[in-house]
């Protein structure tokens, strides 16, 4: 979907004021449930002082299944981490694509870009045939 603005009914169109957390938001016949945003975003909307706290993501029984089956099947326990050595050939090769400049000092959306609010939602689409919880980033400019 591309940045426009979004009809609610057929007079009315979504705005701040509908996006919550742990709230549901329906665009195009499909029914999203926030779940969390961003900390920037939070800090603008000061998410905290109204007690809104971020929703857990809801459980996928065949991905826990699954982590199970395969941590009895190889004896690996899925937290342990393998370290693994980061080929310096790669740093290059970023480079040449144009990765040329360190981002991890940059302090969020707010201040370097333009003015974008983040929210993790997701659509549960599991009673249709061959449907499936999906995750989405839905992104607010204001």
């Amino acid at each position: 979907m591309k940045r426009h603005q979004v009809p609610k009914d057929e007079d009315t169109f979504y705005t701040l004021a509908d996006i919550e957390i742990g709230g549901e938001l329906t665009l195009y016949g499909r029914t999203f449930q926030i779940i969390d945003a961003n900390p920037s975003t939070k800090s603008y909307l000061k998410f905290k002082e109204d007690g809104s706290e971020s929703v857990g993501f809801p459980v996928d029984k065949f991905e826990v299944d699954r982590a199970a089956l395969m941590s009895r099947e190889t004896g690996a326990d899925l937290t342990v981490r393998h370290n693994i050595r980061k080929n310096p050939m790669k740093n290059f090769a970023e480079a040449a694509l144009g990765n040329t400049c360190d981002n991890s000092g940059r302090e969020g959306f707010l201040k370097y870009d333009r003015k974008v609010l983040r929210f993790t939602c997701f659509w549960d689409d599991r009673e249709a045939l061959y449907g499936d919880m999906q995750k989405f980033k839905l992104h607010y400019f204001l």
